[in-house]
């Protein structure tokens, strides 16, 4: 009888042992989960602010100056025209006033378009964040079953399946995290690659654009000269 209630004490002691160092467990698990959801928010608030702070310096360093000088080189022509034609005694205004009416301006474009970029990071933000939170609910998972195995008054499914998925979250959680703000930088940097090359079509397109308009220019410019002649 002694024996059997010595036995049936141990027995109890060890489930207590377990279920505390289980309840430890648990707790560090749910500490850390906050730590780093929280850590990890931050660092994605961190890559969007930069993110985004990039692109507008390069709109603005990089795109709007390279397109003024675009516009400015159109200018000067447009004025050597206009020169050319007022020295002949002709005028040329009503040619230049349709021509600069007409030209479609790319910086607007280029303006408008990065409205839609930044939409575009703030898109990526937000499923990285969403992801953080599918992350966050697995451990909430674990930690409803765990109140549900203290109720229980068997300690198998705890000493068992849980201590181990608990143990296989423990090990995962930091490296689940990090692979989700990595993989967010990444994605990130790929749209600040993507809009450095995107600087040069803009050139590019002020230039193709403005050619036709230039040369619709320079026949009204002919036809003045020419009637007037």
């Amino acid at each position: 009888m002694k024996l059997f209630l010595c036995l049936s004490l141990l027995s109890l002691k060890l489930a207590l042992a377990s279920s505390q160092t289980l309840t430890q467990r648990m707790f560090e698990l749910i500490s850390a989960n906050e730590k780093i959801r929280s850590d990890s928010r931050a660092s994605l608030t961190q890559l969007y602010d930069d993110t985004k702070l990039e692109l507008n310096k390069q709109l603005n360093r990089n795109a709007v100056p390279a397109l003024k000088e675009v516009y400015e080189d159109i200018e000067v022509y447009i004025q050597s025209l206009d020169n050319k034609t007022y020295f002949s005694g002709y005028d040329a205004a009503s040619c230049i006033n349709s021509f600069r009416s007409s030209l479609p301006n790319i910086t607007e474009k280029a303006l408008k378009e990065m409205d839609g970029i930044y939409e575009n990071i703030a898109s990526i933000s937000y499923a990285a964040t969403h992801n953080l939170d599918i992350i966050s609910r697995e451990v909430n998972t674990i930690s409803s079953d765990y109140a549900e195995c203290i109720k229980s008054s068997t300690t198998e499914y705890c000493d068992g399946a849980l201590s181990k998925k608990l143990a296989t979250k423990q090990g995962q959680l930091p490296r689940l995290y990090k692979k989700e703000v990595e993989r967010t930088r990444l994605g990130l940097v790929q749209v600040l690659v993507d809009y450095e090359s995107r600087v040069q079509d803009y050139v590019e397109e002020a230039v193709l654009v403005a050619k036709p308009y230039l040369a619709v220019l320079e026949h009204c410019v002919y036809l003045v000269i020419t009637i007037h002649t």
